[in-house]
């Protein structure tokens, strides 16, 4: 199964896959689980996808332990650790985060903390910490916990305020969009600020799933770090966050509508000169489960219409047309 996340992976354009927990347990004829693990780290390799595992934090909490583990893990070729389950602020546990990224960055390891407390600025120290979770996300969005879009649209303004959050953003899936819709969806990672972005979904249902196709280009194009950030007039705490982010010479344009219609008026005038393609993804009014594609060549004067559904969203790439 991971070997076709690997291959989905790279069909995508994605840096890395994540070996969740359970790997723990791996074991093949006279191997052991690194050696399954180094062997899917060298399928990987031919795919041009790295690997990152899942580890519970309580054993790493022990000095010895964590640097022999890392030592390990980095000798199998992993490039990232995801450390889960802390669920405190205590001092012990700040303790706990601080060490284990002096001690991951020794062992040149990306790291990402799930079941954390917001980030406090760790990262401006320490860089190899990539993202942390400290946030409720997609995840909870199912049965009765179910995530409003107005929530998501208070997120960026609140949470995100202090740092990358690791929200795992964007399904794909009927049944997990909630109230949300497929451009709310694909408009998350552009929103959320997350330097190594994990989306929550299984591969089937972004390469083999029809209504996602209009807006493949896009998907594989959202970078993870960007070059400059706007906050578009419309933007609202709770009710609508609309963002314009830059990276090299494309723009993005990503907007969390929330739980009530909205239409807005987007004025392009952060666009450098000449002419732009514009690719854009809009809500399908009458399906929730599908994009609204279309092209057009746009100018620094430009203004395009976001009319969205409760739920809804709308996304742009923008790219010089020279």
């Amino acid at each position: 199964m991971q070997r076709k996340y690997a291959d989905a992976a790279s069909e995508l354009g994605f840096e890395y896959i994540l070996v969740d927990e359970g790997w723990e347990f791996w074991m093949g004829l006279g191997k052991t689980k690194w050696d399954v693990l180094a062997d899917l780290v060298d399928y990987g390799d031919t795919k041009g996808v790295k690997v990152w595992v899942w580890k519970h934090w309580k054993k790493l909490n022990n000095e010895i332990y964590r640097n022999n583990f890392f030592a390990k893990v980095k000798k199998t070729g992993v490039v990232g650790v995801k450390i889960d389950f802390m669920d405190s602020e205590s001092k012990h546990v700040i303790d706990f985060y601080e060490a284990a990224l002096i001690d991951a960055a020794r062992h040149k390891l990306m790291v990402n903390f799930h079941g954390a407390n917001k980030p406090t600025g760790e990262s401006r120290t320490y860089p190899n910490e990539m993202t942390r979770e400290g946030i409720r996300g997609l995840e909870f969005n199912k049965g009765l916990s179910r995530l409003t879009p107005d929530y998501n649209a208070i997120l960026p303004f609140t949470r995100l305020l202090v740092g990358h959050a690791d929200y795992t953003p964007t399904t794909f899936n009927p049944i997990r969009l909630g109230d949300t819709s497929y451009a709310h969806q694909l408009a998350m990672p552009i929103v959320y600020f997350s330097p190594v972005t994990h989306y929550a979904e299984q591969p089937e249902l972004i390469l083999d799933n029809p209504e996602v196709a209009p807006a493949m280009d896009v998907l594989k194009s959202i970078p993870t770090v960007w070059d400059e950030t706007i906050v578009l007039k419309g933007s609202k705490l709770g009710k609508c966050a609309a963002f314009a982010r830059r990276s090299g010479d494309r723009w993005f344009v990503g907007i969390l509508n929330g739980n009530d219609p909205l239409t807005l008026k987007i004025a392009l005038s952060f666009l450098g000169k000449g002419k732009h393609k514009a690719i854009v993804l809009a809500d399908r009014m009458d399906d929730q489960a599908a994009f609204k594609r279309s092209e057009m060549t746009v100018r620094a004067g430009s203004i395009l219409e976001a009319e969205m559904r409760g739920g809804g969203g709308f996304v742009v790439m923008l790219v010089p047309a020279d």
